[in-house]
Formats: C-alpha cells, structure tokens, sequence
C-alpha cells in the first residue's frame, strides 16, 4: 500500500488525516500530563513539541483554553 492509498484510507475511516490524528493524540496525553502537575513546557517537551509557541497555538485550538489556563483552573483553591 502506498503512503497516499493509506492517507486517503485513513482519512476515509476516521474522518481526518494521519498527520491531524497524531497531532490530536500528542495533545490528548500533552493535557493528561498538564492535569496530573507536570510543567508546561516539560509537558510539551515530552509529547513532541519542541516550538512552545506551536504548542500553545494548537492546544488552544484543539481545547479552546491556553495551556496555562487549564493548569491554572485545574489547581486546588
């Protein structure tokens, strides 16, 4: 299988590119580490995000919040 038939494939079964769907894991287990204390940018750092400001711009558009303001709102009062 060539690498366009399985990107067509996968975006046919799943509703979105490999490339997209990696990127939504990365920041699925980004915002798990974020609620269990880790740093943000060691967080980023060990999901593959090496640019914080990317990091940043894609975790607000996937979750609609900064990344500080979910450490922020998640901290006990």
């Amino acid at each position: 299988m060539s690498p366009a038939h399985f990107a067509r494939a996968f975006k046919q079964a799943t509703g979105v590119a490999p490339h997209q769907y990696l990127i939504s894991l990365r920041l699925d287990r980004t915002r798990a580490a974020l609620l269990q204390g880790t740093a943000i940018s060691e967080a980023a750092l060990m999901f593959g995000f090496s640019d914080q400001a990317h990091f940043s711009r894609a975790f607000t558009k996937k979750f609609g919040v900064t990344p500080g303001s979910l450490v922020r709102a998640s901290r006990p009062r």
